[in-house]
């Protein structure tokens, strides 16, 4: 039977363990999407796949998933914030050394805001500090030692039909600033939010020893109905260009909230 446990005192700063066992030192953890703020989208998402994944007499790893806070209660970079707290919680609680990531969506958004954490979160408070609007006035920043993920190692990433870079959704998707204003406070504050856009970030995986990057998944639907192969070539272009080695899969794999729960995306997480 799956267990919560809390990684905070917010109801939504939980943490669902689909399967655990304290013999293994390798866990598969899942970041749902979203768009920062739909309560449809926990990690409940990935009850289907870790049904799936627990099929393979091979695969050993523990799977759990990471909940976090949503806007408009909280704003950049308070949900990425959440997903580093989680996964220290992880790592330092549970003994959890090895990681494998997925995320989904803006999911796929928290976990390469994540690889520069620090660089992300200082950039995210001072484009809120210097915003007009004295909403993040009683934003309290949350402290975590620098260097945690070094401690780490992440195995790999799988990103499915993520958000890279949102001035480019926004000009694709004009729309879309109805759920991005809930999440960022004004331009600087979500152009800087990925290292894809940012003009104050400059880093690449910085919390990561340089001999230890991880392997890169990148997953597309040609089915996605909500993000279009755009945001996809964006990454993998950043990526290309600095010389980062990647797997980029395209497939059919249903709509935008289809893709964690087709059998597909098993097959890939095994063999990739």
């Amino acid at each position: 039977m799956a267990e919560i446990v809390s990684y905070g005192d917010h109801e939504l700063q939980k943490l669902k363990f689909f399967r655990f066992s304290k013999d293994t030192d390798t866990c598969l953890v899942f970041i749902h999407g979203g768009a920062w703020n739909d309560p449809a989208n926990t990690y409940n998402d990935f009850e289907f796949l870790s049904k799936c994944l627990q099929e393979y007499p091979n695969l050993q790893e523990n799977i759990v998933g990471i909940n976090y806070r949503l806007s408009p209660e909280v704003k950049h970079p308070a949900h990425l914030e959440d997903v580093f707290l989680a996964i220290s919680t992880l790592v330092e609680k549970y003994k959890q050394t090895k990681l494998k990531l997925v995320g989904h969506s803006v999911g796929a958004t928290l976990i390469i805001q994540l690889l520069d954490y620090h660089e992300i979160t200082r950039s995210g408070y001072q484009n809120a500090k210097e915003s007009k609007s004295n909403e993040e006035d009683s934003m309290p920043q949350v402290e975590v030692p620098r260097g945690l993920l070094q401690g780490v190692d992440i195995l790999a990433i799988y990103l499915l039909d993520g958000i890279y870079g949102i001035p480019s959704l926004l000009v694709e998707y004009p729309v879309y600033i109805s759920f991005v204003s809930k999440a960022f406070s004004n331009e600087e504050h979500y152009r800087d939010a990925t290292q894809v856009s940012s003009k104050r970030i400059g880093s690449w995986c910085s919390e990561l020893q340089s001999h230890n990057l991880p392997e890169i998944t990148i997953v597309q639907s040609l089915d996605d109905e909500l993000l279009s192969f755009a945001q996809t070539e964006l990454f993998t272009g950043f990526l290309a260009r600095r010389n980062v080695r990647f797997k980029l899969l395209v497939d059919s794999l249903g709509q935008h909230e289809d893709v964690y729960k087709n059998r597909k995306l098993v097959d890939i997480i095994v063999r990739n």
